[in-house]
C-alpha cells in the first residue's frame, strides 16, 4: 500500500513539474514576442519622432554657415536615435522586407531636405530663376519621407512591419 501511495505522490510532483516548466516555457516565449515587438515599435517610433524633429526645424544663422546642427539638439538627438534604428533594423527584420533600405533612404532624403534649408534657401533671395529647380529637389525627398511615415500609404514603414508587428496572444485572460 506504501508503494502505490509513493508511486501516486512522485506521479502527482512530476505532472506538477511538467506543467509547471510547460507555465514557464510559455512565459518566456510570450516575453520574448512581446519584447521583440518593444524593439520592433521603438524603430517606428524614433522614425515618427526623427520626421517631426525634421519638420520643424529651421536653421539658425550660424547652422546657415556652418555644417553642424550645433543650435539644434532636438533634431541631433534624433538623429543620433535614428541611426541606431537603421542598426537595429538590419538584425530584427529579415533582409528582403525592404525596412532597412527605406529607412536609409529616410536618412538620405533628410539630409537633401536639411542641405536645402540650410544652404539653399538663404540664396534662393538672389536667384529667383532657380527656385522651380531647386524646389522640386526638396519636394521630392520630403514627399517620400511623408509616404514612409503615412500609415495608409502602401509603401510606408506600417505596412512593411505590420507582420512583424502583430502581437497576438494565445491565452486571453477574462476581463
Amino acid at each position: 500500500m506504501s508503494n502505490i501511495i509513493s508511486l501516486v505522490v512522485s506521479s502527482a510532483f512530476s505532472a506538477a513539474a511538467v506543467l509547471f516548466s510547460g507555465a514557464v516555457w510559455w512565459t518566456h516565449r510570450e516575453r520574448l514576442k512581446f519584447d521583440l515587438y518593444n524593439r520592433r515599435f521603438d524603430i517606428y517610433s524614433r522614425t515618427l519622432d526623427f520626421y517631426y524633429a525634421v519638420s520643424e526645424w529651421t536653421p539658425t544663422e550660424p547652422e546657415k554657415t556652418s555644417s553642424s546642427l550645433q543650435d539644434s539638439p532636438k533634431l541631433e538627438r534624433a538623429l543620433r536615435a535614428f541611426n541606431k534604428a537603421i542598426i537595429e533594423a538590419q538584425l530584427l527584420f529579415d533582409d528582403d522586407s525592404g525596412i532597412q533600405e527605406q529607412l536609409v533612404q529616410i536618412k538620405d532624403d533628410t539630409f537633401k531636405i536639411i542641405g536645402y534649408r540650410r544652404d539653399i534657401v538663404p540664396q534662393l533671395g538672389v536667384l529667383k530663376e532657380i527656385l522651380p529647380k531647386y524646389q522640386k529637389l526638396f519636394l521630392e525627398p520630403l514627399q517620400r519621407i511623408e509616404a514612409s511615415v503615412d500609415p495608409s500609404s502602401n509603401d510606408s514603414l506600417v505596412h512593411k512591419m505590420s507582420k512583424y508587428l502583430k502581437y497576438k496572444r494565445i491565452f486571453f485572460l477574462p476581463r
